[in-house]
């Protein structure tokens, strides 16, 4: 492979996300010097120069893009007038998180209200506040848009999950149609413990519904005639995402979970079959849109970063809508599933440097549902060019729907998924690949919380550990400001754990500690709280990095290269 430095992150793009307006004009969020920006895909230029803040997730009409830009304490929902060149913020525009927006008839968005009676309301509310609000349906209890995953047909009849009790205390999902002409209520998929829905789609004539349904197996889906109620599985596909309707209706394109990569199909409805694109593309596919009989996608590989890319039916390679950038030549890793010691496979990536060494990475996905993926990384590109082994490690829990991965259960957080990792550990030093106190860990969110609890477990095999926007101790997540994140954090652990007192927390190995001033999920203020409590006591090197103007996830690129390189010095330093 080439050698990577940090620093090339500053000459590089990469796509964070995409919408495609009427108009058939690709708008992307591209990673500039400053961080997330719109941009018009087809000539690379600013959708509104004069916006400084980080813009993201973003989704178009012919009328207006709306999209999130990133604050000091929260994301605000903007909108972006195409005709009169304007932007415009909502009166209920500040949200914990980014979200996909739902719109509809060209010139609404699903919005939630309330109403006079203090209860929330899904309603429809005009982009630029033009005419009043209409609203849809009352909801049972506080939701948030994302919560809910709507959809809204062309006749303007909603789907959303809705939250209810199973009897026996426990939270499930169903999946509702609701029809705001006649009042009336159908449940398209009851939630189960075994089959959660976890989204769904129209069918362009409005006629059928697409539904993503989570298993012990997998991700599957299920279509739904509205009129009838009959359903149609699409049977042995393990998906890694909602399908996408074809615009012919006849059609679904199917993204294929093929771990550690992911292709598109077409599913024939009528036929009940699957058939292949007829495309030559190589690197792995992801967020299928269609716009008339155009597909457009995202590819990416280990070698070079997230792009847009467009098909048309009839051609045999796709085009590159965005930059291309620099191939690293770094090829696909090594997959090993690893026994866990408890019936299953822990399934792992392993990238070896160029030059044998006895320095080892564990890296850990956030989530902590996440999953590590054969994509392009420059923390990973960064580790590999300094001279270490890098193993991507998946524990139970992880979203790799292909391996039958348990899920970890109520109150069993760090417990159950460090006895994978450990066994991990232990098979790479069985197997050569790793050196008792040569080996690092790195986690980003969740995975910072596990690579310490792992470390704290066998500290005598640990030589250090870096933690991205993470914690050290779950307590700290009843703070959030994300009300998500403080249910995770009641559902992950113990009462016990949550509420123990602490004096200090024992490490006693090196801990790099990086963290965004405006992290919305977990305070810099409690991560440098406990950051003092990982000091007290401790004789061992203990680092804390603020990075300014960044959230949960790092978009500014000096903010990148400054805390890759600090890092790799860490790890260099104590490995």
């Amino acid at each position: 492979m080439n050698i990577f430095d940090p620093s090339d992150i500053a000459n590089m793009g990469w796509c964070d996300s995409y919408s495609i307006p009427s108009n058939n004009m690709s708008i992307v969020t591209w990673n500039a010097t400053s961080g997330t920006a719109l941009y018009w895909g087809h000539n690379m230029t600013r959708v509104i120069p004069e916006l400084k803040e980080s813009q993201c997730a973003p989704v178009a009409t012919n009328r207006f893009i709306g999209f999130f830009i990133e604050r000091v304490d929260e994301f605000q929902l903007q909108f972006w007038d195409l005709k009169k060149q304007q932007l415009i913020t909502p009166d209920n525009s500040i949200f914990p998180s980014p979200y996909e927006i739902i719109t509809y008839n060209e010139e609404y968005y699903l919005g939630i209200l309330n109403n006079g009676e203090g209860k929330q309301e899904l309603s429809l509310i005009h982009f630029r506040n033009e005419e009043e609000a209409i609203r849809i349906v009352k909801l049972v209890e506080s939701q948030t848009i994302e919560e809910l995953k709507p959809d809204i047909s062309v006749r303007g009849q909603i789907l959303m999950k809705r939250r209810c009790s199973n009897g026996s205390g426990n939270i499930i999902c169903d999946y509702v149609l609701f029809d705001p002409e006649t009042q009336t209520e159908m449940v398209i998929f009851e939630g189960s413990p075994t089959k959660i829905p976890m989204g769904g789609r129209w069918s362009p004539d409005g006629n059928k519904i697409v539904c993503l349904l989570r298993t012990t197996q997998g991700l599957i889906a299920e279509i739904v005639d509205v009129a009838t109620g009959e359903k149609q599985s699409i049977a042995d596909i393990s998906l890694r995402e909602l399908p996408v309707w074809h615009p012919d209706g006849e059609r679904l394109l199917l993204t294929l979970d093929k771990w550690p990569t992911s292709s598109f199909m077409f599913y024939h409805i009528g036929m009940n079959e699957v058939q292949p694109l007829p495309m030559t593309f190589e690197s792995m596919m992801v967020a299928p849109t269609w716009f008339e009989k155009t597909l457009y996608f995202l590819g990416i590989s280990p070698n070079s970063p997230a792009s847009l890319f467009s098909w048309k039916e009839g051609d045999e390679i796709p085009i590159q809508i965005t930059p291309p950038q620099e191939n690293i030549n770094l090829g696909m890793p090594e997959v090993v599933d690893i026994d866990s010691k408890r019936g299953y496979l822990i399934p792992c990536l392993i990238y070896a440097p160029q030059k044998t060494t006895d320095k080892t990475i564990l890296m850990l996905h956030g989530g902590p549902s996440g999953s590590w993926w054969a994509n392009w990384s420059p923390v990973v590109l960064s580790f590999i060019s300094k001279g270490f082994n890098v193993v991507l490690v998946n524990p139970r829990g992880s979203s790799i729907r292909n391996r039958n991965l348990p899920p970890v259960q109520p109150a069993r957080y760090g417990v159950d998924d460090v006895a994978d990792v450990k066994d991990c550990i232990d098979y790479l030093i069985r197997n050569g690949l790793a050196v008792k106190g040569k080996i690092g860990i790195y986690g980003h969110s969740y995975g910072g919380y596990l690579g310490f609890a792992t470390m704290q477990s066998v500290s005598e095999v640990i030589g250090a550990v870096v933690i991205t926007s993470g914690y050290i101790h779950p307590a700290v997540l009843l703070q959030s400001k994300d009300k998500l994140v403080r249910r995770f954090a009641n559902y992950a652990f113990s009462p016990d754990v949550l509420t123990q007192p602490l004096d200090h927390i024992p490490s006693p190995q090196p801990v790099l500690q990086v963290h965004g001033e405006n992290d919305l999920q977990l305070r810099i203020e409690d991560a440098e709280n406990l950051h003092q409590l990982l000091e007290r006591k401790n004789n061992t090197e203990h680092r804390f990095i603020r990075l300014s103007d960044e959230n949960h996830a790092y978009r500014k690129k000096h903010n990148i290269i400054h805390w890759i390189t600090e890092a790799c010095t860490f790890f260099t330093r104590h490995l």
